[in-house]
Formats: C-alpha cells, sequence, structure tokens
C-alpha cells in the first residue's frame, strides 16, 4: 500500500469520527469503470456534497483531477487537496447546519488558497 493510500485511509477514518450521525464518507476506487481524475474521498455532511483529492505534502494534483475538483465547485459543492489528516477534519468540521436542512462551510476554515494580499483585495 502506497503512502498515500495510507494517508487516505487514515483521513477517512477520521472524517467518519467527526459526527458520525450527520456525515457520510467514501474512498473512490479507480477503475476501468469510473473515469479518470476522480477526488480520493467524497462524502456529505448536512446536505452539502464534498470531495477532498489527498497528497503528499509536496505533491500537486494532476490537471484532470483539478478540473474535477473546480467542477464540484462551481456546482456549489466544496473540494479540496489534503495534505495531512488535521487539515481534512478542519475543513469538513467546517461545515455547519444553520437552520433547518440549511447549511453552510465557515470558508475561513476550509480554504486551501493564501490569504490574499490586500492589493489583490482591492482588485
Amino acid at each position: 500500500m502506497s503512502e498515500e493510500s495510507k494517508l487516505q485511509g487514515k483521513i477517512v477514518k477520521a472524517i467518519k469520527k467527526i459526527d458520525p450521525g450527520n456525515i457520510r464518507v467514501h474512498a473512490h476506487v479507480a477503475s476501468a469503470y469510473t473515469g479518470r481524475g476522480h477526488a480520493d474521498i467524497y462524502g456529505c455532511r448536512f446536505g452539502l456534497y464534498f470531495e477532498g483529492e489527498v497528497k503528499l505534502p509536496g505533491k500537486e494534483p494532476t490537471r484532470i483531477q483539478q478540473e474535477n475538483l473546480k467542477a464540484v465547485a462551481r456546482a456549489e459543492g466544496l473540494s479540496w487537496v489534503w495534505t495531512d489528516v488535521k487539515q481534512a477534519v478542519n475543513c469538513i468540521k467546517g461545515i455547519k447546519r444553520i437552520e433547518g436542512n440549511l447549511c453552510h462551510a465557515e470558508l475561513s476554515t476550509l480554504s486551501n488558497e493564501p490569504p490574499q494580499t490586500n492589493n489583490e483585495k482591492q482588485a
């Protein structure tokens, strides 16, 4: 088993412990039938769909993986690239129920993007 697969297993196990009654999470098993570029982990918390691509530190997702993660975001799901268990758990914990079946994601805890500089914010 590769180091990335071991990390993927640890992340799935940790996410399942967050809120067992309100979360579904699965590891994607690649095959000839599933197509290329799917995220390693996918699930749903409080009705909000998410995907996570697991990479070892210093590694980057492929172009097709990046395109698929962006497609999830365009469809109003959440998508990330995770390099450790704590990062993944923090992202999933950031998905909150706010009223009835409505939910939101605390973007400050979810973003994989670096904070914007003041010049970028003004542009």
